[in-house]
C-alpha cells in the first residue's frame, strides 16, 4: 500500500516539474453574412406524398480569415431536398467554397423544415491552401422567400471557424 502512496506522489510531482507539451489553441473566427445561391439541373420526383428534389448550385458567400479580413468565396454543391405533403422536410448539401488563389473548404448543409420553422446547420470537413486545418460550424437560415420549387435562394449564416 505505502509503496502505491510514494509511485502517486512522485508521479504528482514529475507532473508539476516536467511541463507537457500543449498544442496551439486554435484562434476562433467569427464570420456572418449573406450566402446567394442560383440553382441549375432541378429534378423532382414525387410518390406517396413525399417529393425528392435535386439541384446543383453556384453562389456566393463570406470567408473569414485567421487575420481579421473577409474575402468573398465562390460556392458550388449539390442539395438534396426531401418535402412531405405537411410542407415538413430535410435538405442536405455538399459544398465547396473557393477563396481567391484557389484555397478550399468543403461543407456540409443540413436542415430540417416545416411551415413555421427552419433549423440549418454548417460544418467544415476539410480544406485545401490557406483554409487547410479549417474547421467550423454554423447556422444559416433563408431571408427571402423561395422563389421556385429548389426552395430559398438567399440565406444568411453565422459560422464560427477555427484556425488550427
Amino acid at each position: 500500500m505505502r509503496t502505491g502512496h510514494v509511485r502517486n506522489a512522485l508521479h504528482a510531482t514529475l507532473v508539476v516539474l516536467v511541463p507537457h507539451a500543449r498544442p496551439a489553441h486554435a484562434k476562433s473566427v467569427p464570420c456572418d453574412g449573406p450566402v446567394d445561391v442560383t440553382t441549375s439541373n432541378f429534378s423532382s420526383q414525387a410518390a406517396g406524398g413525399v417529393a425528392v428534389n435535386r439541384f446543383d448550385f453556384t453562389g456566393t458567400a463570406p470567408m473569414c480569415l485567421a487575420d481579421g479580413t473577409t474575402v468573398p468565396g465562390a460556392l458550388v454543391g449539390s442539395t438534396l431536398v426531401i418535402v412531405h405533403s405537411n410542407g415538413s422536410g430535410t435538405i442536405v448539401a455538399q459544398e465547396t467554397l473557393t477563396i481567391a488563389g484557389g484555397s478550399t473548404l468543403d461543407l456540409v448543409v443540413r436542415a430540417r423544415f416545416a411551415p413555421s420553422t427552419f433549423d440549418g446547420r454548417i460544418v467544415t470537413r476539410g480544406g485545401t491552401g490557406d483554409l487547410a486545418g479549417v474547421s467550423g460550424r454554423g447556422t444559416f437560415f433563408p431571408v427571402a422567400p423561395p422563389t421556385g420549387p429548389e426552395g430559398p435562394t438567399h440565406f444568411f449564416s453565422s459560422m464560427i471557424f477555427e484556425y488550427h
